[in-house]
């Protein structure tokens, strides 16, 4: 079956050419398929990079917090060094005075 025939106008005397109607309805079909096909890969690729951005935002976020943390603790353990190291020096200083205060006194220098 030829997709293009000849054809005439019913009395012969007129020839021209045309498209099989069947051929025709074939190819409008085939081409609305593959339009849709291509519409179809479009939005399955849309959707999948939506997927990965939100699983990369998810991610971020997740990183975010963890680091937070980690951070909060850090910190947190900085801190009671510095707590400790401050009532040390606090407490040296505090001998210091009543050794002080003893030299002054006499106490040390073997004097009552």
């Amino acid at each position: 079956m030829a997709i293009i025939k000849d054809v005439t106008n019913g009395g012969g005397t007129a020839v021209f050419k045309a498209v099989s109607l069947g051929h025709a309805a074939t190819i409008v079909f085939g081409l609305i398929s593959i339009i849709g096909a291509q519409q179809t890969w479009l939005w399955a690729g849309a959707h999948e990079r939506e997927a990965i951005v939100s699983q990369l935002r998810l991610q971020i976020v997740s990183d975010i917090e963890r680091h937070s943390v980690i951070e909060e603790r850090r910190f947190a353990a900085i801190e009671r060094a510095l707590e400790r190291i401050e009532n040390t020096d606090d407490a040296q200083t505090k001998q210091i005075q009543i050794n002080t205060g003893k030299i002054e006194s006499g106490v040390l220098k073997g004097k009552p």
